[in-house]
């Protein structure tokens, strides 16, 4: 019982991690971390699938908004605005991805 109480509060820090006032690549990887802890466990998968907090925090990870850090009216070069938008646009992706995968396994 030890062992799944350890998971289950590795599983609560990892979606209280997942908030958005959190870096986006943190978020990433709590996300991730999350669905890697309910594939492995199941009673952690039930206790996932009925928590009032993880939904609306997996949808905050579908709706990206670049951190103010990335948003500086700063004159940038053509290839720096590519870049940064190229950045934006991966991390996005890799919010949904983390979100996705973590809502098949509590579905």
């Amino acid at each position: 019982m030890h062992t799944v109480s350890r998971i289950c509060n590795k599983g609560a820090l990892q979606v209280r991690l997942c908030k958005k006032d959190r870096p986006c690549e943190e978020r990433v990887t709590a996300a991730e971390t999350l669905a890697y802890l309910t594939e492995v466990d199941t009673e952690l998968q039930r206790l996932a699938s009925i928590s009032n907090h993880l939904v609306p925090t997996l949808a905050e990870l579908l709706r990206y908004e670049p951190e103010p850090s990335h948003t500086h009216s700063v004159q940038l070069t053509p290839s720096q605005t590519a870049q940064r938008l190229e950045e934006e646009v991966k991390t996005a992706q890799d919010m949904k991805q983390a979100a996705f995968r973590v809502n098949v396994l509590v579905d």
